[in-house]
């Protein structure tokens, strides 16, 4: 009697079939379940004077930056000042002395709408363009917490060339600045990205 054993080439098949099984199996369970383990983002809804920082038109975008990056270096100064008085802010002959952009009257400057900024009360600074029906005007808040930005004009919201003109002409000098006051001159306050439901 003849005992006749099958032996199966060494090449590796029958592991390479498993192997295959066992990842095909784990694509198709984790793609079942990817749908259930999203993160749910909520957060508020941006209210009617809130601009999301993303849907900002390109040059109003580049000036927000500079004024985000000009807000650290405003917190810094006066962290850094010996008086260590709530009231001392720098000021723009300061910082236009430090060469720091958008206060500093350089080829940028020129570019980007000519912006005549003043100090119009500790910590807030007030840029207004030379040409209004261009370029919008800026607000900083460095003295509010978080820091704000604000910005009005007609570049992609709708505003009335005529109405900017008119509203270019005015300042916030020894005007007490909250922002109840500033929705309803027609300002927007620039937002970091938010999800909404």
């Amino acid at each position: 009697m003849s005992v006749q054993q099958v032996i199966h080439a060494a090449n590796g098949v029958r592991e390479m079939r498993w192997v295959a099984l066992v990842i095909t199996l784990l694509v198709v369970i984790g793609a079942g379940l990817l749908p259930f383990h999203q993160a749910q983002q909520q957060g508020r809804a941006l209210a009617s004077h809130e601009v999301d920082v993303n849907q900002l038109d390109p040059n109003i975008n580049a000036m927000v930056s500079e004024l985000r990056l000009a807000d650290m270096e405003i917190q810094l100064l006066k962290a850094a000042s010996a008086s260590g008085s709530a009231e001392h802010w720098p000021s723009i002959a300061q910082l236009e002395a430090m060469w720091l952009s958008p206060f500093v009257r350089d080829k940028g400057w020129l570019d980007k709408g000519q912006h005549q900024w003043q100090q119009i009360s500790p910590g807030v600074y007030q840029g207004i363009s030379l040409s209004a029906q261009t370029y919008p005007q800026y607000l900083l808040n460095v003295s509010a917490t978080p820091s704000q930005i604000w910005f009005r004009g007609n570049i992609g919201h709708g505003h009335e060339e005529a109405d900017i003109k008119a509203k270019s002409a005015s300042s916030y000098i020894n005007v007490a600045i909250n922002d109840n006051l500033l929705i309803k001159q027609g300002w927007q306050q620039v937002m970091g990205p938010r999800a909404t439901k």
